[in-house]
């Protein structure tokens, strides 16, 4: 506010007396506001703001080092006395299967250095082939869906966790239109863990890591049969078990084209699910146990088609 009003000052539209703001006896006809310098004002603003809500939402990161970053432009060393570095909770183990995944998302990230934002950063990830997505190509780019098998908001916690490792950074943008936003790409660190000069000494975010243990204990289970979980619990009738065998072979030929293993699709447990309450509509699809928007994102509509042909079959 102040420097709007020491602005004002220097035209001519108001005067200052201490903390006293005196009008003028004639006031300009216009005011000689430059409209491209606000909006970059605004969008500095914007762009800090953010900075900031991101140091409020941070897991894992010092904030001395988020405050010096975001006043001085350096982030320095970690303090070791703040909350989140004198934090007791045990960190998570550093997995072979986080390292790949981090690799392969940097890679696929690398292609695509400084010309998209977070949002359209994380369908490439997800692998939503999205109106926006295809008509760029990005479905060709290397690397396209590595992390397809998280939800939405465990890809916006990578980009997040990224973020705070300082793997990529924000770059501010001004479109033709005026003020733009903000792209994000690579920083030296993120090349030097792909040229293999720095390790990966971070653990994958907490949604993710849940995420990760659910297909771990999918995994044991088709290793060993008898030792599965309550998958076999749910009892189909002749009428459910038909629409089940449908559907698994549906999500065969579904994984094929995505060149994805089936249980990333759906798993059969979810499969049993929809073979039992057989959704129509999106509503009735959210409502199926373990399904949310990003599987209705991806495989939705297709899904109720398949199921419409079982109808049309009966």
């Amino acid at each position: 506010m102040l420097t709007c009003l020491r602005h004002f000052e220097r035209i001519g539209v108001v005067a200052l007396q201490g903390s006293t703001v005196l009008a003028p006896e004639e006031v300009p006809p216009s005011l000689p506001l430059d409209a491209r310098e606000l909006g970059l004002k605004r969008r500095r603003d914007e762009e800090r703001l953010g900075r900031m809500l991101d140091y409020t939402r941070g897991r894992g990161s010092c904030r001395f080092a988020r405050i010096r970053e975001y006043f001085l432009g350096e982030r320095g060393q970690d303090c070791g006395s703040c909350d989140r570095c004198a934090s007791t909770e045990a960190p998570r183990e550093v997995t072979p299967a986080t390292k790949v995944l981090v690799r392969a998302a940097l890679r696929c990230l690398d292609q695509l250095d400084f010309r998209f934002g977070p949002g359209r950063l994380a369908e490439v990830l997800e692998g939503r082939r999205t109106a926006e997505v295809t008509s760029r190509g990005l479905e060709r780019t290397p690397g396209f869906g590595c992390l397809s098998a998280f939800e939405r908001g465990a890809v916006r916690e990578w980009l997040q966790l990224f973020e705070d490792e300082g793997l990529i950074e924000r770059q501010a943008f001004e479109s033709s239109r005026g003020p733009g936003g903000f792209t994000l790409g690579l920083t030296a660190k993120a090349r030097a863990i792909l040229d293999g000069r720095v390790a990966i000494d971070f653990a994958c975010p907490e949604a993710a890591a849940q995420q990760q243990a659910t297909r771990s204990a999918k995994r044991r289970e088709r290793r060993n049969p008898d030792a599965r979980s309550d998958d076999a619990d749910i009892e189909l009738d002749a009428c459910a078990q038909r629409v089940f065998d449908h559907l698994r072979a549906w999500r065969r030929e579904l994984a094929e084209r995505e060149k994805k293993p089936p249980f990333t699709v759906f798993s059969n447990r979810t499969l049993r699910a929809l073979a039992l309450q057989r959704p129509t509509t999106h509503q009735a699809f959210l409502e199926v146990e373990g399904l949310g928007e990003g599987k209705w994102d991806r495989f939705g509509e297709a899904l109720l088609a398949a199921l419409q042909e079982v109808d049309a079959a009966d």
